[in-house]
């Protein structure tokens, strides 16, 4: 059975959510003080409550696998946003050094996330197996990137070396000027952007395909149900919303949770 009214073991995707034709619309939702709440409606927008009254929760491998997914499809959004604005600092006059550093770290980490065994399910083994050679390359420098320069502070891409500073000779003086530190650093070349955008445009395509299995899937066990039970089950407006349930009680905290299982159909 993959419905359910009961709120602790649901993912919920508020702001997403799946139409009889399996289209994707988006609500306008906030988060206030870690609830969500809607937003005040513009005048010729319909309600966003009129809306949800009619959305119903769902639950199970299948259920949760395609609001895994929404998330990571998310992350790697994020992942290219970010590298889009490195190019765009890449122009002259438009130099942000410190910018585009903040900016890679961010596309890296939000790049990498779903790849990660955290409270969401993990991608099948057979995800990548359609990249072409180049963005596998890629995918494998990302990881190694997050993995051994974001995530520690000793590697291969950033080096602090101790140093002395000895006077030019030419001065007639030969003696220890100076004792510090210099730090190497590897420099971001625009083309990385580039190359980890061609990398999500790749992986997104894969992760459609696989959204599209979870959702008819899921469709056709809708389907199957009488639609008498689903009308009387409550909405996402009653069992979410109006309760101002946190969002932080969708998933148990890592500690008390089972390991992260591969993606699977109900």
């Amino acid at each position: 059975m993959i419905w359910s009214t009961t709120p602790d073991d649901t993912i919920v995707s508020a702001h997403r959510f799946l139409t009889e034709t399996g289209a994707e619309t988006l609500l306008d939702l906030s988060v206030h003080d870690g609830r969500l709440a809607p937003m005040a409606p513009e005048e010729t927008s319909p309600s966003p409550q009129d809306a949800l009254a009619w959305v119903r929760e769902l639950q199970g491998t299948g259920a949760a696998g395609i609001a895994d997914l929404a998330g990571y499809n998310d992350d790697f959004s994020r992942a290219r946003d970010a590298c889009l604005r490195i190019i765009a600092l890449s122009a002259p006059g438009q130099s942000d050094d410190a910018l585009v550093d903040l900016l890679w770290i961010s596309a890296v980490i939000s790049y990498a996330r779903p790849f990660g065994k955290d409270r969401r399910q993990q991608f099948p083994d057979s995800f990548l197996d359609g990249l072409s050679a180049e963005a596998k390359a890629t995918h494998l420098e990302i990881r190694t990137i997050r993995d051994k320069y974001i995530a520690h502070s000793e590697n291969s891409m950033e080096t602090n070396l101790p140093v002395c500073e000895l006077t030019d000779p030419s001065t007639g003086h030969r003696e220890v000027a100076r004792v510090g530190v210099l730090a190497l650093r590897r420099r971001l070349d625009p083309l990385d952007a580039v190359r980890l955008i061609q990398l999500v445009k790749e992986v997104s395509n894969a992760l459609t395909a696989l959204t599209q299995v979870f959702r008819q899937e899921i469709l056709s066990q809708l389907q199957a149900m009488a639609i008498e039970d689903l009308y009387a089950e409550p909405s996402v407006l009653e069992t979410r919303i109006e309760r101002g349930e946190s969002t932080s009680l969708k998933r148990p905290r890592a500690r008390d949770r089972q390991p992260s299982t591969p993606i699977t159909l109900a």
